[in-house]
């Protein structure tokens, strides 16, 4: 059964973003696409909507199964981070 989780993301630096791929611009691309062919693995819909501030995003995944998304997330956490200027709020 497919699995869901949401999360309210915002830039710590309160910077406003153009796009949602602005907030993880990181000066790597090689690394951003390391943690983007894992999420390929796993992840079988995102969706992702900015605030009208464009200071924060709804970040949306969905996984085939739970497992699937505890897999993604311990896949995930042997990568350098990308994203610690950003807050992860659990919806």
């Amino acid at each position: 059964m497919a699995y869901t989780q949401a999360w309210s993301v915002t830039d710590n630096s309160g910077t406003a973003h153009e796009t949602v791929g602005a907030f993880f611009a990181t000066g790597n691309d090689a690394l951003v696409k390391q943690h983007l062919d894992i999420e390929a693995g796993f992840v079988i819909n995102k969706v992702n909507s900015l605030s009208g501030d464009k200071k924060s995003f709804l970040h949306q995944k969905t996984f085939e199964t739970e497992e699937g998304y505890n897999t993604w997330l311990a896949e995930k956490a042997k990568l350098p981070v990308i994203d610690d200027h950003l807050t992860y709020t659990l919806i």
